[in-house]
């Protein structure tokens, strides 16, 4: 469960960074090894884009990572 909690840290990083127009590769230092999971690595790449919007990021972290489930249980409750 540390595993997933560094996760969701992680992902949180990096979409804070991208609502502060950094890119996920500048935030690379500070991921913790932990919390790596495949969907992270694509979004670590350098031609990964996060300005054209979060779909992508939100298909990655919602649908191909085991912390997905928890984004989607916080947003469903934030849209009540």
């Amino acid at each position: 469960f540390i595993a997933r909690e560094k996760m969701i840290d992680n992902v949180c990083m990096i979409i804070q960074g991208a609502l502060n127009n950094k890119a996920p590769v500048e935030m690379q230092e500070k991921i913790h090894p932990l919390g790596v999971f495949d969907g992270l690595k694509v979004i670590m790449s350098e031609s990964f884009d996060v300005q054209g919007g979060f779909d992508d990021v939100y298909r990655i972290f919602l649908v191909d990572t085991p912390v997905g489930p928890y984004f989607e249980e916080y947003l469903k409750e934030c849209d009540r």
